[in-house]
């Protein structure tokens, strides 16, 4: 009979033994493996598009790539909508329209190398692009017309003040109400500032004639004799 001792006592259990050895075994043949091997050959057949008919392509693409139709149907609205722009000189709008045919651009780079791009951001980028220049496109004809109503007014107003004979208008409520209740002044009274210099002028001409002060701009005029000109009186010396 064996005997047992402390050192020849396993500590271990069963499973992890097991564990450890299978984890041993994946990494083997994962190094073994190649990336062909995660992706075997489903044996789909290439199709011919040119034996199609136009519904059965449409079909294809719909489940192939469901966002080209929509893709192709910017393509042609790109192109309307930059022409409009470059008529009505619209800088931003054109700057739209290029940043657009760059997202499209890219798009049909994807699609041309045979990758998948249903679910790429540039497809959001695009329908977002295109909201901002349809959004922007309302707000421009929006713009017109209310510059078309308010140019018609003006041309209705004109003709009416042509129509008045060089009469005077007459003023409407909105004009009435604001003026209210105004008591009559003198035309001086209204131009405070007039008013003002008058009273100044005033007050100066009644302080020169008390204190006797000469204005000096008139110092060298001619003021006649200060105690009157007597015609009798003879300052003259006669020659003899």
């Amino acid at each position: 009979m064996a005997s047992w001792s402390k050192k020849d006592y396993y500590q271990g259990s069963e499973s992890e033994s097991e564990e450890e050895i299978a984890i041993e075994k994946l990494k083997e043949r994962e190094n073994i493996l190649k990336e062909d091997d995660f992706f075997p050959d489903l044996g789909q057949e290439e199709l011919n598009y040119n034996d199609l008919t136009e519904d059965e392509l449409l079909e294809v693409i719909e489940r192939d790539s469901p966002e080209l139709m929509g893709i192709l149907e910017s393509v042609k609205n790109l192109v309307i909508t930059s022409k409009n722009a470059k008529k009505a000189q619209d800088i931003v709008g054109i700057k739209y329209c290029q940043l657009l045919a760059m997202h499209i651009s890219y798009y049909i780079l994807l699609k041309a190398k045979g990758k998948v791009a249903a679910n790429h951001p540039v497809v959001t980028s695009i329908k977002n692009i295109e909201k901002i220049i349809i959004s922007r496109g309302k707000q421009r004809e929006d713009d017109i017309d209310i510059e078309e109503n308010i140019q018609e007014n003006n041309d209705d107003g004109i003709e009416e003040i042509h129509n008045e004979g060089g009469k005077k208008r007459e003023i409407d409520e909105k004009i009435k109400k604001n003026k209210g209740i105004v008591k009559k002044r003198k035309k001086i009274e209204r131009n405070v500032r007039v008013k003002n210099k008058m009273k100044y002028m005033k007050k100066l001409k009644i302080r020169r004639s008390t204190l006797g002060i000469k204005d000096p701009r008139n110092q060298d005029h001619y003021e006649g004799e200060t105690t009157g000109i007597r015609k009798n009186l003879i300052k003259s010396v006669k020659l003899t």
